[in-house]
């Protein structure tokens, strides 16, 4: 069961994580939140998150 949870194309978890940071957009006061963001720029986008 858990191969189908396995997905490897960074496309598409690029989208799935992209579309749960725009879904939590209203949190985007807490660190938390903050801290997620920026590694999502930096893992899928390759560079810093430019609002630094």
């Amino acid at each position: 069961m858990w191969k189908l949870f396995n997905q490897t194309d960074p496309a598409k978890q690029a989208w799935y994580y992209g579309q749960v940071r725009l879904l939590t957009e209203d949190l985007k006061d807490h660190a938390a939140w903050q801290e997620y963001s920026k590694y999502l720029t930096i893992l899928f986008q390759g560079g810093e998150d430019e609002t630094d």
